[in-house]
């Protein structure tokens, strides 16, 4: 965890961990925000980076926790930031006679009345793939976003590069998959338990409280009653975390049943399972609570694969809204459907090596961080068809 002072005057690449201040354990996900404007996500391993001026100021926050402010930033020494942890007590909260199905359908009504309302940001998505523990390709893309509370609608990918081994195995409807499943509220496509009669289909029950700020936090465990009332269509079930007193979401964490991935070749897939996690905080522009942070992790093992041997695949994708920019609302946006197909967008977008060299990117873990630099080492990084720039 260092600073490492670029060519720009005064201006600084912040690198630093996150950890719980009694554990010492990493905080993953956690937010970092700079002078109220530039924020990013810690990874899995709770470091961050991003670009910041000498004397800035520095916000860290994580559900749960105390929020730390850093004034003055000055230091060329490696950044810990220590949250401690916030108690609450049961008997702090309001209870209601059914606490759970109240703060989920006040929820839902509030979301539906801002399901009509577009934002529009700057965001990043990463993905990787790896056969039986090896890593067999990466894809990153800087791109401008279209989204709501429901799914992210709309993308222009304006920086990408990927690359990928003689073993890889495409999926193409990956990104539909992701982009669809990064909402709270439930769709045609991707159900969820803010929807409209959902204590149907799901159990609700809250879980346990926690404090964000000032906010209290409630935290409601949501399951499929049974299997005469599972959806057809790719659906959640796991915790929501919804504000008491606005009943805005900030967090949904569990899992995304019931898809199928589409594979090139004679390739099938059996999907073992597909945790997912997803940050909602608070519009720039309005009052609305939206996507900050999405991670889909999906297990699969390949019950035939040709010269592939099968054995067991496992897909990550990542989505980070960087910054909130409401000129992009004047331009026209890639639609997203189960037939989309994000091969024919990609393949438009030239590599710029100078642009990733010079650009911090959300964070890698060390792993990562190799990966990259295998694929590198063997000339393997470019556009989506590895067609390298010299």
């Amino acid at each position: 965890m260092v600073f490492i002072v670029s060519n720009s005057l005064a201006q600084t690449v912040v690198s630093g961990r996150v950890e719980d201040a009694e554990s010492g354990l990493p905080l993953a996900y956690a937010t970092v925000n700079v002078d109220g404007k530039e924020s990013t996500v810690t990874n899995s391993e709770g470091m961050f980076t991003l670009k910041a001026n000498k004397g800035s100021k520095l916000m860290v926050s994580f559900m749960g926790y105390q929020a730390i402010e850093i004034s003055d930033l000055q230091t060329d020494q490696p950044l810990v930031v220590k949250l401690k942890a916030i108690q609450i007590n049961l008997d702090e909260v309001k209870i209601t006679s059914n606490p759970a199905k109240s703060l989920m359908d006040s929820a839902f009504k509030k979301a539906y009345l801002n399901a009509g309302k577009r934002h529009y940001a700057k965001a990043f998505i990463r993905q990787l793939s790896s056969l039986n523990e090896n890593y067999t390709g990466i894809s990153e893309s800087f791109f401008d976003a279209q989204y709501s509370n429901f799914a992210i609608l709309g993308w222009n990918p304006t920086q990408t590069r990927s690359s990928k081994s003689e073993k890889n195995i495409s999926l193409s409807n990956f990104n539909f998959i992701s982009f669809a499943s990064v909402g709270y509220l439930s769709t045609s496509v991707f159900a969820t338990p803010l929807a409209r009669n959902a204590s149907e289909i799901y159990n609700f029950k809250v879980q346990g409280y926690i404090k964000d700020g000032e906010d209290d936090i409630a935290i409601v465990e949501c399951s499929i009653k049974d299997k005469k009332s599972q959806p057809t269509i790719m659906y959640f079930e796991g915790r929501y975390f919804i504000n008491t007193d606005s009943y805005n979401v900030s967090k949904i964490t569990g899992f995304v049943r019931n898809f199928k991935l589409n594979s090139g070749g004679p390739v099938k897939l059996e999907i073992e399972d597909s945790p997912m996690e997803a940050i909602y905080t608070k519009s720039d522009n309005d009052s609305q609570y939206i996507l900050k942070y999405a991670n889909l992790n999906v297990n699969a093992k390949i019950k035939y694969a040709g010269l592939l041997g099968g054995g067991k695949l496992r897909y990550t994708s990542q989505v980070f809204i960087l910054a909130e920019q409401a000129d992009l609302s004047k331009i026209n946006y890639n639609g997203l459907n189960a037939a989309s197909k994000d091969v024919d967008i990609l393949k438009e977008v030239p590599y710029d090596p100078n642009f990733w060299k010079d650009n911090p990117v959300i964070k890698r873990t060390p792993l990562e961080d190799k990966i990259i630099e295998d694929f590198e080492k063997k000339k393997m990084i470019g556009n989506y068809f590895n067609k390298n720039t010299p």
